[in-house]
């Protein structure tokens, strides 16, 4: 099975043109059976304080252990 994470910054949920698109997107890889999951990164993206991209960091490390097993 093919596991994927979308990194997209903010609420996926949220209905403007960006995230209704990315929200299908991963509905439809879903449906055809690439397991994936919204990793929500700081509002401050695309410019990130430095505590932001800390956390982003250590989040995307997260998600590279969840994904090897």
């Amino acid at each position: 099975m093919t596991k994927a994470v979308f990194a997209i910054p903010g609420d996926k949920d949220r209905r403007t043109g960006g995230f209704v698109y990315e929200a299908a997107v991963l509905n439809v890889l879903n449906d055809i059976g690439c397991l994936t999951n919204h990793l929500e990164l700081p509002d401050t993206f695309p410019d990130p304080t430095p505590a932001d991209m800390n956390l982003t960091l250590d989040l995307v490390a997260q998600c590279r252990i969840r994904l090897a097993t």
